[in-house]
Order: C-alpha cells, then structure tokens, then sequence
C-alpha cells in the first residue's frame, strides 16, 4: 500500500502544516502569528508523538470527548467541595473539618473510579484515573501541620478559579486547544493520503505494523536477533 509513497523531511511536512494553519479561524488556539515557526513545531511534535503511540486522528477526538466528560461529572463535586474548604479558617478545628472535606471529596473520586470503566489508549490514561493517582501521591505528602499547604498545592495543580469565584479544572482549558489539534492532525493526515506521502513517523509505524502481521519477518527477526543488550536500563 505505501511502497510507492514518497517520504517527505520536517521542511515538506511544516510546510503542508503552514496551509493548513492559514485556513484557521482568526481565534483558533493554533492560529499562527508571530512565532508561527515555533507553533508548527510545536504541531509537528505533537502529531509525531501521537503517531508514535498508534493514535490517529479519530482516536485523538475520541480520547478528548471522554475526558471532557470526566470533567463535567467532576466539576460539581469539586465546587461543593472546595466551597466548604475554602470558607474556613486556621484554627485547629477547622483545619480538622477541611481534612474531612478533603476525605469526602477523594473517596468520592475513588468510587467514581471504580465505578466507571476504566481505560488507558498507547500513551494515554484516563484522565479519571489520573486524577485518582494525583489524589493518592497528595495524601502521601500529608503532614498535619502543613495542613493548608497541603490541600493548597493540589488545588492549585489541578484547577483555577473564575471571575465568579467557582473553580475549573485546568485540564478544561486546554481543551480548546488540544481539539484544534485533533483538527490539524486530521487535515495533515488527509493532506499526506492525498498527495501520496508519509513522514518519518508514519515510516516507523508501518514497519511495527508490518512486524507485527507478517510472521515470516517476526521469526526471520528472531532468529536474527537472539539476545539484544539493553544498556543503561534505568535511564
């Protein structure tokens, strides 16, 4: 199928990127001005990453539609939540109370957990289960008497707050900006289908996938290669 494609450089594949950015709306997150060069860039990592991992374009939106969706059941629990906390003061029973806030709040993230099915997609965890873990290393961090740096630091990695006083999750608003790239992705991989290329990524994607579906080349590789030596192993 691709023995008679042509392989492009990151010039050819910026390029196409280029046209591609020109057509976006004027506040498109990716829309270029005057770092464009970085943006493409930025783009081209990006994409190179996804393929990388086996995600196409279609995979890539359907990753982000289930976050999303993770974020909007989570969004009212942590307002209520954060509400309470953040009303109260220093004094020792008070602090006692945001902890039990802060329990309520992470076993109600924890049954959610469970209670949804999980996933993970090559690179990618759900974001539920990321949250979780965010959860857990937290409480690992707690000491009493550092109570509100504690709680602190994770709201603060985790969300914002608005002109309204409320609080968004921070992984909301780059939502916008990862669906733009959902976009571009698509429109690239239209673009190289159409004029019959592929970049260096997708060149190291059909070779696993070649491996892997031909048993020939799987155990002519293995025969080849016996034993390989892996070298600084915890780098």
């Amino acid at each position: 199928e691709y023995e008679d494609a042509n392989t492009i450089d990151e010039i050819m594949a910026s390029r196409i990127l280029d046209g591609i950015l020109e057509k976006l709306a004027w506040n498109d997150p990716y829309k270029p001005g005057m770092r464009a060069s970085e943006t493409i860039r930025e783009i081209l990592g990006r994409i190179g990453d996804l393929k990388k991992w086996g995600i196409t374009p279609a995979l890539y939106t359907m990753i982000l539609e289930m976050n999303k969706r993770t974020l909007e059941s989570l969004t009212p629990l942590l307002n209520s939540s954060f509400e309470r906390i953040d009303a109260l003061g220093q004094k020792k029973e008070e602090k006692e109370k945001k902890i039990d806030i802060f329990i309520e709040f992470t076993d109600m993230v924890q049954q959610l957990s469970e209670n949804t099915e999980s996933w993970q997609i090559a690179g990618y965890d759900s974001l539920l289960n990321i949250i979780k873990q965010s959860l857990d290393k937290a409480w690992g961090n707690y000491e009493w008497d550092t109570v509100t740096k504690f709680l602190g630091a994770w709201r603060d990695e985790w969300t914002t707050k608005k002109y309204d006083g409320s609080r968004v999750w921070k992984e909301s608003m780059k939502y916008e900006k990862q669906l733009s790239l959902a976009h571009i992705f698509e429109e690239y991989q239209k673009t190289l289908e159409e004029k019959w290329y592929i970049d260096f990524a997708d060149m190291i994607l059909r070779a696993i996938e070649l491996v892997e579906r031909d048993e020939n080349i799987q155990a002519n590789l293995a025969e080849q290669y016996q034993f390989i030596l892996i070298d600084e192993y915890q780098d």
